[in-house]
């Protein structure tokens, strides 16, 4: 699995107030964390990696008239120094074509500095722990040195939520991701898209192109406990036009929840999921996505 270490500090902002949606926040990190390559270029054994970053992120919505539709500006910047634990490790792991641009990527100091928009539909009878109703969100971000970044690229993040009340007691959700960095080159780690899904550990699997599904289950035993099950799949390229054939990565897990605040439709609980070498145990806050 992923060997991690992580410390640092800084702070996050989150309102609603119905027509204005804001999501943000600042902070320092320093970050251990197992690299094993990107898309198709996988590494003989991993290799931990050494991040020290700062970084803002924000995104601000508003609403268009008396729609479900959110529209508003958003703006990445991460300011990091990369750098192996073992120099060594590195440079006789990775693959002889790529020996080169990898070892340079991933032994400096380097800016990515993005801004671009985004567009929401959200129709969530919930936005802790929805049972009905759909979330649908389109992100494009320019990196481009123009505004600071040491690295030029477009990148596209495009999410789907569903949720669907199938029975008296049984509810359904489908969610399907895809990310797509438009780049001629390699990104550092931090930046290049990954596969999100319970069961893999975040940054195990990296490329250019990611595809995510999952559909998830959920019996509700009576008003303050139920019991869900899932399952994904997931993939990750280097080039979008190979992202269907490359290798799937399947998860699936059974977890529950308990509605711990009321007034609010807000769940707790648990999910344990298996992903393709390991499980993985996580403590949920509202719904899973």
């Amino acid at each position: 699995g992923n060997n991690s270490y992580f410390a640092g500090g800084g702070h996050m902002g989150f309102f609603n107030q119905g027509k204005i949606r804001y999501l943000g926040g600042a902070g320092y990190g320093d970050l251990n964390l197992d690299f094993y390559g990107f898309g198709d270029v996988i590494l003989d054994k991993p290799v931990e990696l050494n991040t020290k970053a700062t970084v803002v992120m924000q995104t601000i919505k508003f609403k268009l008239f008396d729609s479900n539709f959110y529209l508003g500006p958003t703006q990445r910047y991460i300011n990091a120094d990369i750098a192996p634990s073992n120099l060594g490790d590195l440079i006789d792991n990775i693959p002889k074509p790529w020996q080169a641009s990898l070892t340079d990527l991933l032994t400096q100091k380097i800016t990515t500095s993005g801004v671009g928009f985004t567009l929401e539909y959200d129709s969530r009878d919930n936005v802790f722990s929805p049972k009905e109703g759909f979330e649908y969100q389109l992100s494009h971000l320019w990196f481009d040195d123009a505004i600071g970044s040491d690295t030029n690229y477009q990148l596209t993040e495009f999410s789907a939520l569903n949720y669907f009340k199938v029975a008296k007691k049984w509810f359904a959700a489908v969610r399907a991701e895809v990310d797509y960095a438009n780049t001629d080159s390699f990104l550092p780690p931090y930046a290049t898209p990954s596969i999100s899904m319970r069961g893999v550990p975040s940054g195990r699997y990296l490329g250019n192109a990611v595809g995510v599904t999952e559909l998830e289950v959920t019996y509700e035993i009576n008003f303050r406990w139920k019991i869900n099950a899932f399952a994904g799949a997931a993939k990750a390229s280097n080039e979008f036009s190979t992202l269907l054939d490359s290798e799937s990565r399947i998860s699936k897990g059974l977890g529950f929840r308990y509605l711990i605040a009321r007034r609010y439709g807000f769940n707790m609980g648990i999910d344990i999921a298996k992903g393709p070498e390991e499980n993985v145990f996580y403590i949920q806050a509202g719904s899973a996505w």
